[in-house]
C-alpha cells in the first residue's frame, strides 16, 4: 500500500444495543435516540434496558420512553427489560409495560454480549 493511501478498517454492524444510561439522563439519551430514529445502526435487532434504564420500559404516552417504543415498533426491534431491573421499577407485570416491552434475564444478556459472532468480530453490541 502506497504512503498516500491509508486503509479503511470496517467496523463490524451493532446488532444490540445495551443501554444503562439512567433513564432521566435527558441530555445522554438525544444523541442516541437522534441516531436510531435516522435509522443508523441499520442491523439493529435488539434494545435491552438495564439498571437504571428500566424505566424507559414503562406504559407511558410522552418522554424518552415513549419515544424508544416508538422507534422499536417502527424498526421492528425487540425493546426488553432485565427482569431483576423490572422487579425493581415495577416493571415485572406486562400491564405496567410499554406496548410490545419484553423481559429478559441476565443469562440472555450475557448470551448477547458474548455470541461467537461478537466474539469472532463479526458483530457489535453497543453500552449506552
Amino acid at each position: 500500500m502506497s504512503a498516500n493511501k491509508t486503509e479503511q478498517v470496517q467496523c463490524p454492524p451493532v446488532t444490540a444495543l445495551v443501554i444503562s444510561l439512567p433513564a432521566d439522563e435527558m441530555a445522554g439519551h438525544e444523541p442516541l435516540l437522534n441516531m436510531l430514529e435516522s435509522g443508523q445502526f441499520p442491523e439493529l435487532s435488539a434494545i435491552i434496558l438495564v439498571a437504571r434504564a428500566a424505566p424507559l420500559g414503562q406504559k407511558v404516552g410522552t418522554g424518552l420512553a415513549a419515544r424508544y417504543q416508538a422507534v422499536a415498533a417502527q424498526r421492528g426491534l425487540k425493546l426488553m427489560i432485565c427482569g431483576q431491573a423490572a422487579d425493581h421499577y415495577g416493571l415485572r407485570a406486562p400491564e405496567a409495560r410499554g406496548c410490545g416491552v419484553e423481559l429478559t434475564g441476565f443469562m440472555e444478556l450475557a448470551a448477547v454480549l458474548e455470541s461467537e459472532a461478537v466474539r469472532a468480530g463479526r458483530e457489535r453490541v453497543l453500552v449506552w
